[in-house]
């Protein structure tokens, strides 16, 4: 439902019927008041004390160079198009309510992991909750690499690329609209992915971790090339070089980084740590 100050509450509500709407203007903006009767919204609705209803108000001012908005429950401002970001009033005796918090945490996500090569592709559905989850964050060996996925009912999916021979740890952790995580019931899986094409093992990374001055040697004489990528997969340098060099990553945000060192006859993939 939609009001506009200065306008009748049928000119952008025709389905909703019998409502009065009173605005007022005052210094700093207005007073509204609306009535609704209850069966507009719900044929055969009776209220009594114990009932819960959701509820949400989006206050909307685009007057300016940008639209600003304002919720009194969602943590996004998509309530006018998803209902499961309002919340929850309770009816009292006394003709009022009472807000009430979701204090209960979703249920865990249970995710399957593919591993092709060097790239691992996390898979799950959407778990329950009491309301409905909103996103989710993806862990690696314990770090956030992703968050803020939002919730799709089945087929949520997220890929992690070039990584290094190793075994490890992926956790997604449920979110719901409240901001309740999952992190008592998460959901772990382990991989381990497949040796690509390995180099000489005179073959060098150091040091690790690393202030973001790092030194790579191959011990091969043609030239190879070191493309660095972020843990969520964007390249953010690459480099010819022979035998060895040396990469600057110090102006990069400290975290995990990926690097992929080529050569004639292979490719070796290394994590790397900058703090």
């Amino acid at each position: 439902m939609r009001v506009l100050p200065g306008k009748a509450w049928d000119a952008y509500n025709t389905t909703v019927k019998g409502a009065n709407l009173t605005t007022t203007m005052k210094e700093g903006g207005y007073d509204i008041t609306v009535n609704i009767p209850w069966d507009s919204l719900f044929a055969g609705f009776t209220p009594k004390a114990g009932t819960k209803i959701g509820f949400d108000i989006l206050a909307s001012d685009n007057d300016g160079d940008k639209r600003n908005q304002l919720t009194w429950n969602a943590k996004t401002q998509m309530p006018w198009n998803d209902a499961s970001l309002f919340g929850t009033l309770e009816l009292v005796d006394n003709g009022t309510f009472k807000s009430v918090l979701d204090s209960k945490s979703p249920e865990k996500a249970v995710a399957t992991a593919t591993v092709v090569g060097s790239t691992v592709t996390l898979e799950w559905d959407t778990p329950a909750d009491d309301v409905a989850v909103m996103w989710y964050n993806v862990k690696q060996d314990g770090v956030v690499i992703k968050d803020s996925i939002y919730s799709l009912e089945k087929g949520n999916k997220f890929t992690v690329k070039d990584l290094a021979d190793g075994t490890y740890k992926f956790t997604v952790v449920s979110v719901d609209n409240s901001g309740n995580s999952s992190t008592s019931a998460i959901s772990t899986v382990e991989v381990k992915t497949v040796s690509i094409n390995d180099m000489a093992a005179n073959f060098k990374v150091y040091p690790n971790p690393s202030n973001g001055i790092v030194n790579i040697v191959t011990g091969k004489d043609d030239t190879s090339v070191v493309d660095v990528f972020s843990i969520t997969g964007e390249k953010v340098m690459r480099k010819s070089f022979v035998n060895n060099c040396s990469i600057d990553l110090s102006n990069q945000h400290k975290g995990f980084y990926i690097l992929n060192v080529a050569t004639g006859n292979g490719v070796k993939a290394t994590k790397l740590e900058v703090r």
